[in-house]
């Protein structure tokens, strides 16, 4: 098992690059309105929220968390293998964390020592 913490700070023009590529082939825009988009985000402050809102939703900032379905920008990324290769892998926030370490806390106390750590 391994896993990486991952901090996403929101890049305006990072996001107006991907929009770009997503929504102009070589000669035009497939929209007026996404055009109109992508020229605000070039002047966008780096701001998860503000970026979101120019956009219509917050798909293009942060990763959701697998626990709670929540865009974060702190997660913590869990995988059998390698985080950076193509496995499966589970993101899970901060709070959902918390809430898991709580949980298991609190299961923990009822074990026999000996079994605290799979010693079986």
């Amino acid at each position: 098992m391994s896993f990486r913490i991952q901090i996403i700070t929101p890049d305006a023009k990072s996001v107006a690059n991907r929009w770009k590529a997503q929504y102009h082939d070589k000669e035009q825009w497939y929209s007026p309105e996404r055009k109109q988009i992508y020229e605000q985000l070039l002047i966008a402050p780096n701001d998860a929220k503000a970026i979101a809102k120019i956009i219509g939703n917050d798909s293009w900032v942060g990763e959701t968390c697998y626990g709670c379905g929540e865009k974060v920008l702190l997660f913590m990324e869990f995988s059998q293998y390698e985080v950076n290769s193509d496995s499966e892998s589970t993101r899970l926030c901060f709070d959902c964390l918390e809430r898991a370490a709580d949980a298991l806390r609190a299961v923990k106390i009822l074990l026999p020592k000996s079994e605290e750590k799979g010693n079986g």
